[in-house]
C-alpha cells in the first residue's frame, strides 16, 4: 500500500527528518547540513541554466545537476543503491575534463559584468564552497574520490562557461 505524501509532515517539528536509506538524522547534523548545501548548488545550477541560450551548455549544466542528484543519493544511502543508478564515475570526470578542452582559458584576471556569466560564476562559488565541507564529511565517513574530482573540475567547467558567456558578443 502506498502512503500518501502529506503535503506538511509534521515530523520535522521534531527537529528530525529521513535520509534516503530511513534513517532519522537530527536536521543540525551534519550530513544535513551537507545536503541543503549541495541542493543551493543545485539551485544556483538551475538559475543559471534558465538564462542561457546555447543548448549544448544547457546539456552541460543539466549532467551536473543530475550529477548532483546521485551525489545526494548517494551521501544518503552511503552507498550506490536504490535509485542511485548512475553515480559519478571516471567517465563522468573525462566527459567534464573533454568540456572543459572546449573553452579558451583567460590570460588574466575576469570580472563577471554580464548576466548570464555573473549567475554561472555565482553557481561556480556555490560549488567551490562544498568542496572543503566534503573532504571534512568525508573523513568521518567514506566518500569515492570520483566524487572529489568530479566536484574540483566542475567548478572548473563553470568558471570556464562563465568567461564564455562574458565574452560572448551582445
Amino acid at each position: 500500500m502506498n502512503k500518501k505524501f502529506k503535503k506538511y509532515p509534521s515530523f520535522g517539528d521534531s527537529k528530525r527528518t529521513h535520509d534516503y536509506a530511513g534513517n532519522v538524522v537530527p536536521k543540525n547534523s551534519e550530513y544535513v547540513i551537507l545536503m541543503g548545501k549541495i541542493d543551493f548548488i543545485k539551485a544556483g545550477i538551475q538559475i543559471a541554466n534558465s538564462y542561457l541560450s546555447k543548448t549544448e551548455h544547457k546539456e552541460m549544466l543539466n549532467f551536473l545537476s543530475r550529477k548532483l542528484w546521485q551525489t545526494m543519493g548517494e551521501l544518503s544511502l552511503g552507498k550506490i543503491g536504490k535509485k542511485v543508478s548512475d553515480p559519478v564515475s571516471q567517465e563522468d570526470i573525462k566527459q567534464v575534463e573533454h568540456w572543459i578542452d572546449t573553452f579558451k582559458v583567460p590570460d588574466s584576471f575576469v570580472e563577471f559584468t554580464k548576466k548570464k556569466a555573473v549567475y554561472l560564476n555565482d553557481a561556480r562559488t556555490r560549488w567551490r564552497q562544498i568542496e572543503p565541507e566534503l573532504i571534512s564529511y568525508g573523513e568521518k565517513y567514506p566518500l569515492r574520490n570520483e566524487i572529489y574530482s568530479f566536484f574540483n573540475r566542475a567548478g572548473d567547467l563553470l568558471f570556464l562557461l562563465a568567461c564564455y558567456y562574458e565574452n560572448e558578443k551582445d
